[in-house]
């Protein structure tokens, strides 16, 4: 077998469990109960990603991980903006507006 993640192995259970009608046995948990555990399960995954970055590595690669986060952010906004300019006759501050809230 293909050696796999733990985590991903838990979401997929998760999904099953949730979107599969036969097995039902989260269908009966309240909506704010979800919405609470979905967001602490994010919460985990977030920190265990985190967790596992190394500092050393990052340090090594300073001027492509700032490059590699902000860069495409800077270019989908701008391309966006543009396309909300001149295909949606926006004034070039809502455009642009509009390009970075759609990056975001």
């Amino acid at each position: 077998l293909a050696k796999l993640p733990p985590l991903l192995g838990m979401m997929v259970a998760g999904f099953l469990l949730r979107n599969i009608p036969v097995i039902g046995i989260a269908g009966d948990i309240s909506s704010i109960w979800s919405s609470t555990l979905r967001n602490i399960a994010l919460v985990i995954i977030l920190i265990r990603g985190g967790i596992s970055l190394d500092a050393k590595q990052l340090w090594k690669l300073k001027f492509a991980v700032p490059t590699l986060a902000i860069l495409p952010c800077i270019l989908e906004g701008a391309t966006d903006g543009l396309i909300a300019i001149y295909f949606l006759e926006m004034p070039w501050q809502w455009g642009l507006m509009l390009g970075y809230l759609l990056a975001a």
